[in-house]
């Protein structure tokens, strides 16, 4: 989670996010200790203002 989301009077922060870091902390440690995927989903912004990017499979981690 971006900390711009989460940090108070930040321009893009959404009002409540921080609230939830508890469970989604709950969330990955379960999977993390069950051996579960955890998958990361980043956007790639190009310049141009084009709003997707490809992903190279270079930068996933598996």
């Amino acid at each position: 989670m971006s900390s711009v989301l989460v940090t108070g009077g930040q321009p893009l922060e959404i009002p409540g996010t921080s609230e939830a870091l508890p469970k989604i902390k709950e969330l990955l440690d379960f999977y993390r200790e069950n051996n579960k995927y955890i998958v990361h989903i980043i956007r790639i912004y190009k310049v141009s203002s084009c709003k997707v990017g490809v992903i190279p499979k270079n930068r996933l981690r598996i």
